[in-house]
């Protein structure tokens, strides 16, 4: 089942005592039991049981209140730099087409001056 819970952000109070937090969980609802299997040393025994609907819901687990400063810092170190990283490369592609493009052009001149 899916499960997911995460601190809010309310108006008026710091993000490290925030008390509000998001969650989203699967549920069952009519959730049906029609037998129960038992397994003793690899003999299978079913148990036919007669049950209504009823709705499995479970209780939140809330998320920890606390930022963790350290990981935030560093995720926003990685990100700038794979920026700079990023630029650098995109840069240094962007001239060595520029230097292609310019030898070619000088070829096609010197041709033509013949």
């Amino acid at each position: 089942t899916d499960y997911f819970t995460a601190p809010a952000g309310r108006t008026g109070v710091s993000e490290d005592k925030a008390d509000t937090y998001i969650a989203s969980q699967t549920v069952f609802l009519d959730f049906d039991i029609i037998e129960l299997t038992f397994n003793s040393d690899g003999t299978y025994k079913v148990i036919p049981v007669v049950s209504s609907p009823i709705d499995i819901i479970n209780d939140f687990t809330a998320p920890p209140t606390t930022l963790n400063v350290l990981k935030l810092i560093l995720f926003i170190l990685a990100v700038v730099l794979g920026l700079i990283i990023l630029i650098k490369v995109i840069s240094a592609v962007v001239r060595w087409v520029r230097a292609r493009n310019t030898a070619r052009n000088v070829r096609k001149i010197k041709k033509y001056r013949r």
